[in-house]
């Protein structure tokens, strides 16, 4: 085995092992709960409910603000077209979207709605927009072969060529990983989504959005819930309704206090560092916290005890973005049957920001697409606890392993 093979499987080792050591953490109830007024909710507390009570597996009896958010989280479908946020984040597939997860649905799924929903449909004659333009609310084909979902946060002016497909990312221990940056632009008031502005900045239906994790869930009704393109809450026949602030309030609390509430710590020397028994797992978790001899930098400078926030110096660690070239990765290979679907589209991603006064774009634009979407190519940093249990990886599902 070579030196730089020799590495790789040595940092594997280490993940595993770290992912395995949280799903045993997150059962621990003497965890800090940023949420003083609920009590301790764990991942292992949620797969170990299960009932044959409802659909979803879960209990249909709920008596604190958790609870009511997860019965939200698995149940409501918030009067749309049937999905629920359980829909794209299936607790049994650790609340992400895999291409083999999505083979054993059935075809009614209500993530197939883009299928046998007319308005819904690309390019059906109930689809079209005012100027008999198709309007695209997913690419099936890309969502069965690649586990992507369509997302317009680039806005929704041009459905047809202004979206991004991007992969569903786990929602696991978010009370450790979306804290905004001292120095970093607000709103979005929390890191969320795949480049950390994936929650709604405005006014919605009369909602004040800041991109905040309540703002998000508002944003993946309007995003992903639709009975029509036209999103309308309101009229004699709305697409979806609004939620409540008690059930924004529950829906975050479920997810704030699901799964571990805390990084581990891998600070050499440090009281309570985390050392791990297996010798390669913690030979990579040395590798891992401080790079390799005579190098410039480790794994732990963005992802500082191996969770989502970087560690930049005179600042306080949070989830930063950084450009690692993965999209540049994906449009270089649209060729290739094993990163895409060969034909179908897929206009470059731009990461964050969404200032339609210009595309900050440096990618090279597919033909038909030219500046369609808006971003600096920045991505945001997300936890690698969880990595072994949440493959693909990256906002494209690029890198299969």
């Amino acid at each position: 085995m070579n030196s730089q093979k020799h590495l790789r499987s040595i940092g594997k080792m280490f993940l595993l092992l770290l992912s395995g050591v949280f799903l045993t953490l997150a059962n621990l109830s003497n965890l800090p709960n940023p949420l003083n007024s609920v009590p301790p909710f764990r991942l292992g507390q949620l797969l170990s409910t299960a009932s044959a009570e409802v659909a979803t597996g879960f209990p249909a009896v709920f008596d604190d603000l958790v609870t009511q958010g997860e019965d939200l989280f698995f149940n409501e479908t918030f009067a749309g077209n049937g999905r629920t946020c359980g829909t794209c984040h299936p607790a049994t597939e650790n609340f992400t979207l895999t291409a083999d997860f999505i083979a054993t649905l059935a075809p009614d799924d209500p993530l197939f709605v883009a299928e046998f929903i007319p308005a819904l449909m690309f390019g059906a004659p109930e689809n079209l927009d005012a100027l008999g333009r198709p309007q695209r609310f997913e690419n099936p084909a890309l969502m069965r072969a690649f586990g992507l979902i369509t997302e317009n946060q680039d806005g929704m002016g041009d459905m047809e060529r202004r979206f991004n497909m991007r992969s569903i990312p786990h929602n696991i221990g978010l009370s450790a990983s979306i804290v905004t940056p001292a120095d970093g632009l607000t709103p979005p008031d929390d890191r969320t989504g795949w480049s950390g502005d994936g929650a709604p900045i405005g006014t919605i239906n009369g909602i004040p959005a800041t991109g905040r994790l309540e703002d998000f869930l508002l944003g993946a009704i309007v995003q992903h819930y639709p009975l029509t393109l036209r999103r309308s809450f309101t009229g004699p026949e709305p697409d979806f309704r609004s939620p409540t602030q008690a059930e924004l309030d529950a829906l975050t609390a479920f997810l704030l206090d699901l799964g571990r509430q805390q990084d581990p710590v891998l600070l050499a020397g440090a009281a309570d560092e985390l050392i791990l028994k297996d010798a390669g797992a913690e030979a990579g978790k040395v590798l891992f916290r401080d790079g390799v001899a005579g190098g410039t930098t480790s794994c732990a400078a963005c992802h500082i005890n191996a969770g989502a926030n970087a560690d930049v110096t005179g600042s306080t660690p949070a989830n930063r973005n950084f450009d690692t070239g993965i999209e540049q990765f994906l449009q270089n290979r649209l060729n290739d049957p094993t990163v895409t679907v060969v034909g179908e589209p897929r206009p470059v991603d731009g990461g964050f920001g969404t200032n339609p006064a210009g595309d900050f774009t440096t990618l090279l634009a597919q033909p038909g697409f030219e500046n369609e979407n808006f971003g600096d190519l920045t991505f945001n940093t997300p936890s690698l606890i969880e990595a072994a249990d949440t493959p693909p990886f990256f906002h494209n599902n690029a890198i299969a392993s």
